[in-house]
């Protein structure tokens, strides 16, 4: 059995988006109340802030804004199968995790960029990528996780404390190639 979790985009407008995803297995009652206990105002988040996908409308105005409802109905048991690869318990902590720095209500924290300037990086540049990483005895896997595009790559290797030169070349290309296309994009509009 697993975890189907329904949450809504809803426009200034009152114009909806049903959004969704399945996890892996059965969210306990403790996970859904940690969850629901660190969104703004008890129902809004950001998803991408805890690798969920996000669906709005095709076209983007000023009735849009960042801001997904979730609410204690909207999570229930599936026999469809995961479409993130992720437990209950992990993604309470990654929700926790994005409620302390701030990412999940799109409030910055101390120690993050400043409103007042203080960063040199341009706010519409801002994009995000998700790693889930898992650990076997011999090698481990990660998953990059683009929110945007949905799509995941995954990249596996042993354990080499010695040196990783492989894995270093293969993370790098990966999140420099997400890098190259956000640059075009940017220089597209």
């Amino acid at each position: 059995m697993n975890t189907k979790i329904n949450y809504l985009y809803r426009d200034a407008s009152n114009y909806t988006v049903s959004n969704s995803c399945v996890i892996r297995g059965t969210l306990t009652e403790d996970q859904k109340r940690t969850i629901l206990s660190v969104l703004d105002e008890g129902e809004y988040f950001i998803p991408h802030a805890v690798g969920m996908p996000e669906r709005k409308f095709d076209t983007e105005t000023e009735d849009d804004h960042p801001f997904f409802e979730l609410t204690e109905s909207d999570f229930e048991q599936t026999n469809e199968r995961p479409t993130m690869d992720i437990t209950g318990e992990a993604l309470a902590k990654r929700f926790v995790s994005a409620s302390m720095d701030g990412t999940l209500t799109n409030e910055r924290k101390a120690g993050g960029p400043k409103e007042d300037g203080g960063s040199t990086m341009h706010e519409a540049a801002q994009r995000s990528l998700s790693l889930t990483i898992r650990m076997g005895e011999d090698a481990f896997e990660i998953d990059i996780y683009e929110p945007e595009s949905g799509e995941v790559t995954r990249i596996s290797h042993p354990y080499s404390f010695d040196g990783h030169p492989e894995f270093d070349k293969a993370i790098g290309a990966e999140i420099y190639s997400w890098l190259s296309l956000w640059k075009d994009e940017l220089e597209d509009n």
